[in-house]
């Protein structure tokens, strides 16, 4: 709905602000070391959230992006295996070649054919947020609400200029948008 009145990283921008707005002077000292939000603010804000809402400006439709956006599930069970060893059995294994060969076809269908770049988009988006699964499940004992708003005050100065640099008329879209 929000993708009808706000280009995609104006959007996020305004998103981010709300959390850091509301939820801000309750989680005054960061969870973490900043060093660390930073990385998963980039992670999440740009390479997830922006891809993804990108994506679907561009074209690719919300079903089709669901779909493509699954197979964070496959990328996340790769990146598992890679960095905490994780074990997986043949079920895995031919649950990964399933997700992927579902990728390929529907890669094949009218919407996707007719924006690949939107596609793909989502499809980084997925690999993206399976990262930042990574990045969250190295973390021990972390409040949630702190981290989610501290990752929304440094989501800001990064998807700022992506909405600076790529859109307009941002004023105009809050003042008119009627959500």
């Amino acid at each position: 709905v929000a993708l009808q009145h706000f280009e995609p990283f104006t959007m996020l921008v305004l998103r981010f602000l709300i959390i850091a707005i509301l939820l801000g002077p309750f989680f005054r000292t960061p969870p973490i070391a900043i060093s660390r939000i930073i990385y998963l603010s980039f992670t999440f804000s740009i390479l997830h959230l922006g891809t993804m809402f990108w994506s679907l400006n561009k074209g690719i439709d919300a079903g089709t992006g669901i779909i493509a956006l699954q197979t964070h599930v496959p990328f996340l069970l790769i990146l598992g295996i890679i960095f905490f060893n994780d074990k997986f059995g043949i079920e895995s294994a031919i649950g990964i070649i399933l997700s992927f060969i579902g990728s390929v076809l529907l890669m094949q269908a009218p919407n996707s054919i007719a924006n690949p770049f939107a596609f793909f988009l989502m499809i980084f988006s997925a690999f993206s947020v399976a990262i930042y699964g990574v990045q969250l499940k190295k973390l021990e004992n972390v409040n949630t609400v702190a981290l989610i708003t501290w990752i929304a005050i440094f989501s800001i100065p990064m998807m700022l200029p992506f909405a600076l640099f790529f859109e307009d008329n941002h004023i105009n879209m809050i003042l008119t948008a009627d959500i």
